[in-house]
């Protein structure tokens, strides 16, 4: 059986997929992933380049391909033991991907040991944190999976996958801390202010990539961008998305969290063209300001837990 890497440097790494999301946590307690983007290839690059063989576990926001196409990837590579793996079922997926996790999570425990749990909920977090930086699901909540995806909320609204992905906070404080958003909708938005849930983050990685989460007038999604960046309160802003795709992070989002907090920062994995000419003018984008006045435009982020604050880089990605 493979022996787990440790780092006594904690760090979380938010991975250049493209348009999805994947992260790695890193720190004494071992390795943590949330999400692996659709193919898992980066994922494995960045476990192999740092001598990883094994994952404590493996938290999937939710089961758009996006999201959890790479973790077959993961289960199937005889070199790596994953030791938990949570998600909710999702009985509206048909897809070939979704398919084949299933059949990797099987694979998975008979050679491997790996255990699947079919909740990640506000209840996942247990009594007992960890040994590492602290791991919070902020959402959902268990009442939204007693109807689950394909269901409907107690309001009558349909619950998607989306609208049913879980929401995690990395870090021991508000002020040294990532919040991953999957695809909320405003139904979590909804929920975390009737029930005035914390959700204080130092990073913010954003939902949806930079586009709208699940509605199309420009003041509901104005509203949305506002009332998420007032509750986080972010000091950095991070989008996971492919440059060439979806004109994202769309503009009007940009507009509004700078309306929300002048002194943000904005970051992408992949920085798309339009905005190359704003890294150095404009402090929103300074992150992507590399030496000699180098822009960086693909970047893993790299957020390093310290002693008092959080500190956020852009490297270059290295095969």
């Amino acid at each position: 059986m493979p022996t787990p890497t440790e780092s006594h440097k904690r760090s979380l790494t938010i991975l250049n997929v493209g348009h999805g999301n994947a992260a790695i946590l890193s720190d004494e307690g071992g390795a943590v992933v949330f999400d692996t983007g659709l193919k898992g290839t980066e994922v494995l690059r960045f476990i192999r380049k740092n001598g990883i063989r094994e994952i404590e576990a493996l938290y999937l926001s939710h089961s758009d391909a996006d999201h959890i196409g790479g973790a077959s990837t993961l289960l199937l590579d005889p070199d790596i033991r994953v030791g938990h793996v949570y998600l909710n079922g999702d009985s509206t997926k048909r897809s070939k991907v979704h398919r084949q996790f299933r059949y990797a999570t099987v694979i998975a425990r008979k050679n491997q040991g790996t255990v699947t749990h079919t909740e990640l909920s506000t209840t996942t977090n247990p009594a007992d944190p960890r040994v590492g930086a602290r791991i919070e699901v902020l959402y959902p909540t268990p009442e939204v999976l007693l109807s689950g995806a394909g269901g409907v909320e107690l309001s009558g609204e349909s619950i998607t996958s989306n609208s049913a992905s879980a929401v995690i906070r990395v870090g021991d404080d508000p002020s040294s801390s990532v919040l991953l958003c999957g695809d909320i909708e405003g139904a979590c938005i909804q929920h975390w202010s009737d029930e005035g849930v914390d959700v204080r983050a130092a990073v913010l990685v954003f939902p949806h990539h930079g586009g709208s989460p699940g509605q199309s007038e420009a003041d509901r999604i104005a509203k949305f961008c506002r009332t998420l960046s007032n509750m986080v309160a972010p000091i950095h802003v991070v989008f996971s998305i492919h440059k060439t795709l979806h004109n994202l992070p769309r503009q009007e989002i940009l507009d509004e969290l700078l309306a929300c907090r002048v002194d943000v920062a904005f970051a992408c994995t992949q920085l798309p063209s339009r905005f190359h000419s704003s890294v150095a003018s404009a402090s929103q984008w300074r992150h992507h300001l590399g030496p000699y006045g180098a822009t960086i435009s693909e970047a893993d982020i790299t957020c390093e837990f310290g002693e008092a604050a959080l500190i956020l880089a852009l490297t270059l990605r290295t095969a």
